[in-house]
């Protein structure tokens, strides 16, 4: 049976920029996420903060996210 893998660039377009742009904070919460994204392990730290980044977005563009807002 084939394995699923998530190719970053279907969803990332841009992983050209190096991982020591990201300041420490963001390297550590990206750190912290990585264990619970096995599927997503190939991926580099810029891609993974990017994808991340697209989908708090998309959260936030909800009409139901003003319970989190205040």
């Amino acid at each position: 049976m084939e394995k699923f893998e998530f190719d970053m660039e279907t969803f990332v377009t841009d992983t050209e920029e190096q991982d020591f742009s990201l300041d420490p904070q963001t390297l550590n919460e990206l750190a912290a996420m990585r264990p619970f994204y096995p599927e997503l392990a190939h991926w580099t730290r810029f891609a993974s903060f990017v994808a991340w980044g697209a989908y708090s977005q998309d959260i936030y563009a909800i009409s139901w996210v003003d319970w989190m807002t205040g």
